[in-house]
């Protein structure tokens, strides 16, 4: 349905509730530079919560021009000074955590906020 689902395990459960509680997620969403991500009802097996971020067709920094380079490290920064403001930061920026959906740098890896 052009979405992903992440499961959170139990010991990450306070962490993610906390985060989304805080306001972070729905700044870096509305800023623009988070995928579109939200808590569902679903169950799944060994997950506490399941995450869905929307799908964006992808491209890795290998293919990248050097003005997109640019733009997704710009990106790795403001996500991280976002993160700040709300006593997190990020714990695996690199370009892979990045991707562009419609020409927007977009951070995509909800796992690397801590």
């Amino acid at each position: 349905e052009g979405n992903i689902f992440r499961g959170i395990y139990p010991q990450s459960l306070e962490l993610v509730l906390e985060i989304f509680a805080s306001g972070l997620m729905r700044e870096l969403i509305d800023s623009g530079i988070f995928i579109e991500t939200e808590i569902t009802d679903l169950q799944l097996t060994g997950f506490s919560l399941v995450l869905k971020h929307k799908r964006i067709t992808g491209s890795t920094p290998t293919t990248w021009t050097s003005s997109m380079l640019r733009d997704a490290a710009l990106t790795i920064l403001e996500v991280n000074e976002i993160c700040n403001k709300y006593g997190y930061e990020l714990k695996d920026s690199h370009p892979f955590n990045v991707s562009f959906d419609n020409n927007k740098a977009k951070w995509i890896d909800f796992g690397s906020i801590g």
